[in-house]
C-alpha cells in the first residue's frame, strides 16, 4: 500500500509542492530466509519497477562510482542494497578496506545526487548493528520486520504445495517444524522450500514423513561446515 501510494501520479506533485525530494526508502530486517529479497522481487513485479541490485563489496568501489551508478539508474528504479550491516564497521570504516565512505553513501542516498522518484530498499539480518545515522527518519521512511513464519503460515505453506491435503495434515506439518525451535534455520521459508523442491514428485503423505530426514540432513551438513 505504501509503494502504491508513492507511485500515484499525484504523489510527485505533492512532494514538489512541499519542497520535498520525491523518494521513498524502506528497511527490511529480520533473520535469513524469511522473505526479504522475495518481497522486493514481488514488489518490482507487481508495480513494473526495475530492480537494481547495487553491490559495493569490491575494494575498488568508491564514492564517485556510487554517484555514477545512481545517475545511470533506469526509469522507475528500485535501488536494492542487501546486508547493509556488512558494509561498514562500528567506526564507520569500510569493511572491505575500500574507498567508499559512510558519508559518501549517505549523501548519495538522500543528498543532491540521489535520483528523483527512486525507491530504495535496504535489507539486514542485524538491524541492531546499523549506525543510527543510516536508519534515521528521512533516510529510511519505513521499517518492516520480517519474522519467522507463524503456525498458520506454515500450515498455509504446506497447503500451497498440496492443496488437496487436509488441514489436519497441514497442522501436523506445522507442529513438526515448530518442534525444531532450537534450530531457527529450519523454521524459515527458504529452508522449507528446499524440502518441497526435493519432494516435488511425492504426495503429501510422503512429503510429510520425509521431513525428519530432511531436517537431519540439514543439521548434519551444517555441522560439517
Amino acid at each position: 500500500d505504501d509503494v502504491k501510494s508513492f507511485l500515484r501520479p499525484t504523489s510527485k506533485a505533492w512532494y514538489s509542492k512541499h519542497g520535498l525530494p520525491h523518494r521513498r526508502s524502506y528497511m527490511f530486517y529480520g533473520p535469513p530466509g524469511v522473505g526479504k529479497t522475495s518481497t522486493i522481487r514481488a514488489l518490482a513485479g507487481e508495480f513494473g519497477l526495475n530492480c537494481c541490485y547495487l553491490s559495493v563489496t569490491t575494494d575498488k568501489f568508491n564514492n564517485q562510482n556510487l554517484c555514477d551508478a545512481l545517475r545511470d539508474l533506469p526509469s522507475k528504479p528500485v535501488l536494492v542494497l542487501e546486508d547493509v550491516d556488512a558494509l561498514f564497521k562500528a567506526d564507520r570504516q569500510n569493511s572491505d578496506g575500500g574507498t567508499l565512505t559512510f558519508s559518501g553513501m549517505l549523501n548519495a542516498l538522500d543528498g543532491l545526487t540521489s535520483t528523483e522518484g527512486m525507491i530504495t530498499i535496504m535489507t539486514t539480518n542485524h538491524i541492531d548493528r546499523l549506525d543510527n545515522a543510516l536508519i534515521r527518519g528521512g533516510r529510511v521512511d519505513r521499517r518492516f520486520e520480517f519474522c519467522r513464519p507463524s503456525r498458520e503460515q506454515l500450515e498455509n505453506l504446506f497447503l500451497s504445495f498440496y492443496p488437496d491435503s487436509s488441514r489436519d495434515r497441514a497442522e501436523l506439518f506445522a507442529s513438526r517444524v515448530i518442534a525444531q525451535s532450537n534450530n531457527p534455520e529450519l523454521r524459515s521459508i527458504a529452508t522449507l522450500q528446499q524440502h518441497f523442491i526435493a519432494q516435488r514428485d511425492a504426495d503429501a503423505e510422503e512429503c510429510f514423513h520425509a521431513l525428519p530426514s530432511f531436517f537431519a540432513d540439514r543439521l548434519s551438513s551444517r555441522d560439517e561446515e
